[in-house]
């Protein structure tokens, strides 16, 4: 018994596999087949990179352009290891993959665009470099585009919705976005996050960002475009960590307690100047694979 969202991530997965990991393969030693792997996807994002253009102002020895090394930095506290040269190719598309997995709003994925992801993800495990967060990201990329697929009744593989059920759903995602994104709801403190006392006890009162946020703290300041002024050095540290639990922890773990609080902490942190889109996009996307998961009507999605 396989429920839809297994079906679909089966054809991920699987679906001319060898055809787009060849393509992939291809993609890693040439600007234009960078150019090829990216133009298909626009991020509705001011940050957008174009791989073509910024592998231009790498050199040989270090082929990994400026925006995506942040993310590597990520990768690397994940795996707790630099990366070897004989994947150092094979990292570009990865990370770029990344990035885009979590920039792009869920709205904005397409069918093709999770496949380039998959073969992307595909290729490198093959070739002994996998990345188990990347994995996690393509997932939750999956069930809200599952869920948005299925809320506006769109052509999709699977069994589709009554208008009932579409309209239940959509009421439903609503308000729990509403509750989530309420103003009010702004109460947060480092406590909340019980992995993070322990990791404050380590820093020193003139840098309080714990190492183990500093590659998230990298990609807040290339979205800003600038470091985090003195006044927000604390909510930067409380707005780290909602963002590493969102993004690390599988969305079998989520609850409700967790996503209320993440959107606390990003209510609290714009009441007080202090925005991060991207880690807006990732808190709907656990709200949509929350719901995916647990809302009373999946269970009409197992065939």
């Amino acid at each position: 018994m396989h429920s839809i969202v297994d079906q679909v991530q089966d054809q991920v997965q699987d679906h001319d596999q060898d055809q787009d990991q060849v393509q992939v393969q291809e993609n890693l030693f040439t600007p234009e087949g960078m150019q090829l792997w990216s133009s298909e996807n626009q991020l509705y994002d001011e940050d957008n990179i174009r791989l073509a253009e910024a592998l231009e102002k790498t050199s040989g020895l270090a082929p990994l352009p400026d925006k995506l090394k942040p993310f590597a930095a990520q990768i690397k506290d994940a795996r707790g290891e630099d990366i070897g040269i004989n994947h150092m190719l094979i990292e570009v598309i990865v990370f770029a993959a990344i990035k885009e997995m979590k920039c792009l709003p869920s709205e904005s994925v397409n069918w093709n665009m999770l496949k380039k992801w998959g073969a992307t993800l595909s290729y490198a495990k093959k070739n002994g470099f996998q990345v188990s967060y990347a994995d996690l990201l393509l997932k939750k990329n999956l069930k809200s585009y599952v869920l948005e697929s299925l809320s506006t009744n769109e052509e999709f593989p699977g069994r589709l919705l009554t208008n009932e059920e579409i309209r239940s759903l959509v009421t439903c995602l609503t308000s729990l976005e509403d509750q989530i994104f309420d103003g009010n709801n702004n109460e947060v403190s480092f406590k909340d996050f019980e992995w993070l006392e322990e990791e404050l006890e380590k820093t020193k009162g003139s840098d309080p960002l714990p190492d183990k946020l500093k590659s998230i703290a990298a990609q807040i300041k290339g979205a800003h475009g600038k470091d985090t002024g003195i006044n927000h050095l604390s909510i930067e540290v409380i707005v780290c960590a909602a963002i590493k639990e969102m993004e690390f922890l599988p969305s079998e773990s989520v609850n409700w307690d967790m996503l209320k609080k993440w959107g606390a902490t990003l209510n609290y942190a714009k009441q007080n100047g202090f925005q991060v889109s991207f880690a807006d996009v990732s808190l709907k996307r656990n709200l949509k694979s929350y719901v995916l998961d647990n809302y009373s009507w999946s269970r009409y999605l197992d065939f």
